[in-house]
């Protein structure tokens, strides 16, 4: 029973060690894409059944309006009769004395383009507002008094917002309001009349409603018997409006059963996939090889035919210590890679003798085993770049090539001392 038992067991491992080996090798970049792909296929048709059940609605945030601004004051001052020779009109940007300024006429011009088609809805008017502030203190406003000049004024304009209009200000009238205001002889107060034009302006966008707001003003100083007359601005006169705008995902809608079938026949290719092909194994002995390459690239050099048979080159067993050894002899480490074989053959000379170290292939390295005897033993190939290994000792040579010459440092004289230092550290 129990050799049925062991019998059946070796029939189940060799099986299925067969439906092991029976794996198609694909690429495994090709065989991850074709996965991925796949999954992709069925991650779509899983989106598109619900668009088609429940609209997806995406918000991305982009420009829906670049627009200019463009606000001008222009004004006047007219003058009381004979007060100022025959002149009954000054202009802007002067010196004006209190007592011979009659009226002052201001003319609003306010102008908002956008750079397509739409529709502005503005509100506007104009209001003059006299306010008294404390001079040690300006930012505090002791007294505040409105008075609307224009009424609110409801418009639409087609892409160009264009807004004009004209008041006059008696100056005599507001300094009536100022001087009826009655404070301690010891505080020093600053009046001034504000004469704004407030514009309104609201388009509908792609992302929704949009609302600008511009304030210009003309501001006189009060109680001065000589003043000048300032103009405020908006200061940016260039729009640029991003919202976030939604776009609603509708596609044709179709039965469920094509959803389903798209994804179910990808599922089942991506089991076909995994069940009957797997990733091609990677070439150990190519990646490794790269390696020992860039540690001996300062002396390397790649030849095209195998120069010695490895049974006649005495055999290295470290890859490190001979690299190491050729830059201290300042010597070139020749290469020749099997690639039918996958053995890489090193060799560097030095005197009559050739030193060799094999990389790759177990039955290479075996028959060189064979040629070499006993005694030469070679150590495993997982230890060449072994970083244990460099703290083991090595010979003592020339560090320079003015130390070669001559006969001490002849080939023959070199090699009989690394004999010697060799059976010392034995």
């Amino acid at each position: 029973m129990k050799r049925n038992h062991k019998a059946r067991h070796k029939a189940h491992g060799v099986s299925k060690k067969k439906k092991q080996r029976s794996r198609a090798a694909m690429h495994r970049y090709l065989r991850r894409f074709l996965i991925f792909s796949l999954i992709l296929i069925i991650a779509a048709a899983g989106i598109a059944w619900l668009s088609v059940t429940r609209p997806l609605t995406v918000s991305i945030p982009r420009q829906t309006l670049q627009a200019q601004k463009d606000a001008g004051i222009q004004y006047e001052v007219r003058l009381l009769p004979e007060t100022f020779g025959n002149r009954d009109v000054l202009p802007m940007d002067q010196i004006y004395l209190a007592e011979t300024v009659d009226i002052v006429a201001v003319d609003f011009s306010y102008q908002l383009t956008g750079d397509r088609e739409m529709t502005w809805n503005t509100g506007h008017q104009i209001n003059a507002r006299v306010e008294i502030r404390d001079a040690e203190y300006p930012e505090q406003i002791l007294l505040s008094q409105n008075i609307n000049l224009l009424r609110d004024q409801q418009l639409a304009h087609p892409q160009t917002a264009l807004i004009e209009e004209t008041v006059l200000v008696d100056l005599a009238e507001y300094e009536a309001i100022a001087a009826a205001f009655t404070a301690p002889a010891d505080v020093d107060l600053l009046y001034t009349l504000t004469v704004q034009l407030t514009v309104l302006s609201e388009a509908a966008l792609a992302g929704g409603s949009f609302t600008v707001i511009d304030e210009p003003a003309l501001r006189i100083p009060l109680q001065q018997p000589r003043f000048s007359i300032d103009r405020v601005l908006p200061q940016e006169t260039n729009l640029s409006v991003r919202q976030p705008v939604r776009y609603q995902l509708v596609l044709i809608p179709l039965p469920f059963a094509f959803y389903a079938a798209t994804a179910g026949t990808a599922l089942v290719l991506i089991l076909l996939i995994l069940i009957f092909t797997k990733s091609r194994p990677r070439n150990k002995f190519r990646r490794q090889l790269r390696r020992m390459l860039r540690k001996a690239r300062s002396r390397v050099m790649v030849i095209g035919d195998k120069a010695w048979e490895p049974e006649w080159c005495i055999r290295a067993t470290h890859f490190k210590s001979m690299v190491k050894t050729a830059k201290k002899l300042r010597h070139p480490i020749f290469c020749y890679i099997d690639d039918a074989a996958q053995t890489a053959y090193f060799y560097v000379y030095y005197g009559e003798n050739n030193y060799c170290f094999i990389f790759g292939n177990d039955e290479a390295s075996a028959q060189t085993e064979s040629f070499a005897g006993p005694e030469r033993t070679p150590a495993p190939l997982s230890s060449d770049l072994d970083d244990e290994a460099d703290d083991m000792p090595i010979p003592v040579l020339p560090e320079s090539d003015g130390e070669m010459p001559g006969e001490e440092n002849s080939p023959d004289v070199m090699l009989a001392r690394l004999r010697v230092q060799t059976s010392h550290g034995r």
